[in-house]
């Protein structure tokens, strides 16, 4: 289980206090005075706990179903005993129920096409399982006796899943409906219309009115567990959580790769020539970065695209940089602008053998320098927004560079920036250009290797051999 960062559970303990405040209060008016009666066992003097008052208002039921039951009340309470164990997943449960209680600018009954109703959660425990098939096993009685209905209403989910508890649902941008309440009901349906090609059957529904950019980043996190069984799992998603591994296997991966960088790093000691000891450098610094890479991808397992979300980044966005199409922070149409002006600038400087690589956290989003913390991103806004990184691969800039008598920089053999500007003013010019076009820095740099797989980097990449 994982321990919550101090952050968030400040944030959810704050939650809690918040709620039960405005319980407390309300439970000390004149008209919860006369709707609330506790018996006197339960009474210290005139004075209750919080925590006391609200229990004994949800366990009598003496409050409305539709608050206890539909508020979160009920649910903060049981979560109350259990806040210094919460796992990551859970606070985010818990955070989400609290938006959508507090947040929401009213509810309405619906009809939507089955289709449109996404789930929030798998349905994968034995009970759980058992119950969605007894009741797919209900609706297929019903519509054997009854026919096919022009909408699945309230009084027959009544009859058939046993529940006059309508499904609540939010709308998603895209125009979906995701299920926050009654994901075993949403799945019976499924079991049964989906088998009988009946997907497009109108579902009554509770639709709970609430701009859908106040929990995006919550709800992503918290549907992360229905990508292992693939739903709206797009090929941009396989890629970034490399679908292909385990869980385990990713994490014996990094334990092996950690391990090695370490066997590499200590045994430079033991050569006496410099090269030698660069050379075992070189390799642990590389294994680091195969390391932040696959830390990366757990990453994306645990938060999908609920980070990128909170910078703003829609899915189309993510989803063209996973796919190396265009990079984060720009559009299309710039992208195209961007490359074009600086093969062109790279041409009137006669460096024409070779490739461009566009590389850093616009085309990756999650940083892959092990030596930035893990979980630096690509910030879309304010001061400390991200840059974009350009490596030129170029035998005849590397030739230029050592006639100047410029050393490489690092283990990955950088020429550094403010060299190859130097060197080349229409470099610089492009630079200067596109820093102003985008409001970001660019950064430039040499590298004296060769480009391996082309392939690999998609539409990141200008083959400079290429007119």
């Amino acid at each position: 289980m994982n321990i919550p960062d101090k952050f968030t559970m400040g944030i959810a303990k704050q939650l809690i206090l918040l709620t039960f405040i405005l319980l407390l209060n309300a439970c000390s008016t004149n008209q919860s005075q006369r709707l609330v009666r506790h018996p006197a066992s339960q009474m210290s003097g005139d004075k209750l706990s919080c925590k006391k008052v609200s229990a004994t208002f949800i366990e009598n039921h003496q409050a409305s179903n539709e608050l206890a039951n539909l508020s979160g009340i009920k649910y903060l309470t049981q979560k109350l005993s259990e806040i210094e164990h919460l796992d990551s997943s859970n606070i985010t449960a818990l955070l989400l129920r609290y938006n959508l209680v507090m947040r929401n600018d009213g509810k309405e009954v619906i009809k939507v096409p089955l289709s449109k109703l996404k789930s929030i959660h798998p349905v994968d425990r034995g009970a759980s399982i058992a119950k969605t098939k007894a009741r797919s096993d209900n609706i297929k009685d019903f519509i054997a006796k009854n026919g096919v209905p022009e909408a699945f209403t309230t009084d027959i989910q009544e009859i058939t899943i046993k529940s006059r508890m309508l499904m609540r649902a939010v709308k998603t941008d895209e125009g979906n409906y995701i299920i926050f309440d009654g994901n075993g009901r949403l799945y019976a349906l499924r079991d049964y219309f989906q088998s009988n090609d009946l997907s497009e059957m109108p579902i009554e529904i509770e639709l709970y009115k609430i701009e859908y950019k106040k929990i995006k980043s919550l709800m992503e996190i918290r549907r992360r567990n229905l990508y292992a069984t693939g739903e709206d799992v797009s090929q941009a998603r396989k890629s970034l959580y490399q679908s292909h591994i385990s869980n385990e296997e990713l994490d014996e991966m990094i334990s092996n790769l950690k391990s090695e960088s370490k066997k590499y790093w200590k045994y430079r000691g033991f050569f006496g020539k410099r090269e030698n000891r660069v050379a075992m450098k070189e390799l642990s610094e590389a294994l680091d970065v195969k390391v932040r890479q696959l830390e990366n991808v757990k990453l994306w397992r645990e938060k999908g695209y609920g980070i990128a979300y909170k910078e703003k980044i829609t899915t189309k966005q993510i989803e063209a940089m996973a796919n190396k199409e265009v990079p984060l922070g720009m559009t299309k149409y710039q992208f195209k602008e961007m490359k074009y002006d600086l093969a062109k600038a790279l041409r009137v400087e006669e460096l024409d053998d070779g490739h461009v690589i566009m590389d850093g956290t616009s085309t990756t989003f999650y940083s892959a320098n092990p030596k930035r913390r893990l979980g630096t991103h690509f910030q879309k806004a304010g001061i400390t927004r991200s840059d974009y990184n350009f490596k030129i691969h170029s035998p005849k800039l590397v030739k230029k560079m050592m006639e100047k008598d410029l050393k490489w920089y690092g283990h990955e053999r950088f020429y550094k920036t403010r060299w190859v500007e130097k060197i080349y003013p229409e470099i610089q010019a492009f630079k200067k250009k596109w820093s102003k076009i985008l409001g970001r820095k660019i950064s430039i740099v040499g590298a004296d290797i060769e480009v391996e797989d082309v392939d690999q980097h998609g539409r990141f990449i200008i083959d400079l051999t290429k007119d």
